[in-house]
């Protein structure tokens, strides 16, 4: 693992210590253990404000894949602009993503093409309800339009820079410090906040689908996007949810009982990423769950630990999430120290197996990391007040920030999407997934689990 550089300030070896602190209570293996958003923004390692570093662009879900039907030069037209490709960004399962410009402007848009009728009014139902809650478009790209051109169904969204991924190779894959995740963290557990005040879950968080939206003049000020697998949450359990196996909740390996919370899980995983500059765990289900046992201890792990299958030197150097403190320099400050325990914390209890036991995002919002109280008795150190100076980057130029979470709450908790939001209805069909010995194994120690 890269270490980084070495650090001789006690307060940001303090810092990293919050950080993982933090980060232990957002991955709990047990649903029901893993920190909530709003308890997890008072953590002490986010006692501050917002900020960040670099640049490029790319949009969309999944992984990217030529795609020849559209190229630069192409003219789309729509129901209020014109626009000519100027490049294809990427194309994944649902569709293609170019970056086009306005006829006679210069304003430059990113129009997602999907060629499955089914799946477009999906994401434009879900998107409108999304928008309707966020006006300001604080916690979700802002639409621009939709409409039909030739074979394709098109989403015109604004322009954002790049994805988190991205960010990584522009660094040559250096890990993030805690100081440049604690404001991706702040934001992303206010979006979930969001979310489950209106009653969605995602179910795709990923450092793909996390993008910033301006690198260069606004640092670490990111987005969520591609909302195509999102679902109300109240109907979670009526679809066969996926989700990538490096950022798979434990719920969906196991079949159990879900709720928005697999999102907390989900974003614990990526802000571990983050620190480690790979993910936690391997994209292999059985290796995943064996993971998932190893660091987060559910009461099969020995079973977990007899594996047939080849070792993996990098995951096998984890024991448990403690040991993602082993990226704190030997010779760091106790506040960096500090400062990565509350990130662990906050992690550990997103990372709850039981949904039911991980944080909310209110309540995460509340975690120390977030909150940075626990470094307040090093305020005047090098390392907080780069850490602060960061926080006040994001906080400071997100000028179109909307009303309180609190304050929309009687305006939509009732409310529910309907018919009328598209012109067909879309649900995915329950198709019963085939029992392969992965999911016999499953079900197993889903058996042993529930005992």
């Amino acid at each position: 693992m890269h270490s980084g550089l070495p650090v001789k300030d006690p307060i940001e070896l303090e810092g990293k210590q919050a950080f993982v602190g933090l980060l232990k209570q957002m991955i709990c293996v047990n649903p029901a253990d893993r920190i909530l958003p709003a308890e997890a923004l008072h953590h002490t390692f986010f006692r501050s404000k917002l900020t960040v570093t670099d640049n490029e662009i790319k949009t969309g879900g999944g992984d990217r894949t030529p795609d020849n039907t559209i190229k630069a030069g192409d003219v789309i037209r729509g129901l209020t602009n014109v626009y000519h490709v100027d490049k294809v960004l990427g194309s994944g399962a649902f569709g293609t993503v170019v970056q086009c410009r306005i006829e006679g402007t210069d304003e430059l848009v990113a129009i997602k093409l999907m060629t499955k009728e089914k799946d477009a009014k999906h994401e434009v139902k879900i998107l409108k309800y999304l928008n309707q809650h966020d006006s300001s478009q604080k916690f979700v790209t802002k639409v621009i339009e939709c409409f039909t051109c030739s074979k394709y169904f098109c989403i015109v969204f604004e322009l954002l820079d790049r994805t988190l991924i991205d960010l990584l190779k522009d660094r040559h894959y250096i890990h993030l410090t805690v100081s440049e995740i604690r404001p991706i963290a702040k934001q992303l557990l206010e979006t979930l906040g969001f979310l489950k005040l209106i009653g969605v879950t995602h179910t795709d968080i990923k450092p793909d689908n996390i993008m910033l939206v301006n690198h260069e003049s606004q640092p670490f000020r990111v987005k969520l996007i591609d909302f195509g697998l999102a679902y109300r949450t109240h109907r979670l359990s009526k679809y066969d949810l996926m989700q990538n196996v490096a950022y798979r909740a434990p719920e969906i390996h196991l079949g159990t009982p879900r709720d928005e919370s697999l999102d907390l899980w989900s974003l614990g995983y990526t802000l571990a990423f983050l620190s480690l500059s790979r993910p936690l765990c391997p994209n292999d289900e059985y290796e995943a769950v064996r993971i998932i046992v190893k660091l987060l201890g559910l009461p099969s792990s020995h079973s977990l630990r007899q594996k047939i299958k080849k070792s993996n030197s990098i995951y096998d150097k984890l024991n448990s999430l403690d040991d993602l403190t082993k990226l704190i320099p030997a010779n760091a400050g106790q506040t960096e120290v500090n400062d990565f325990h509350a990130f662990l914390d906050l992690l550990k209890q997103m990372l709850c197996v039981n949904p039911a036991d991980r944080i909310l995002p209110a309540a995460a919002l509340e975690h120390r990391f977030i909150t940075m109280e626990h470094l307040a008795d090093a305020r005047n150190s090098l390392y907080v007040e780069k850490a602060h100076e960061i926080m006040m980057g994001v906080e400071g130029r997100n000028t179109n920030s909307s009303a309180p979470i609190d304050e929309l709450k009687d305006v939509i908790l009732d409310s529910d999407l309907s018919a009328s939001d598209c012109s067909v209805y879309y649900s995915l069909p329950c198709v019963k997934p085939k029992q392969t010995l992965f999911t016999k194994f499953c079900n197993l120690i889903s058996r042993i689990w529930n005992r």
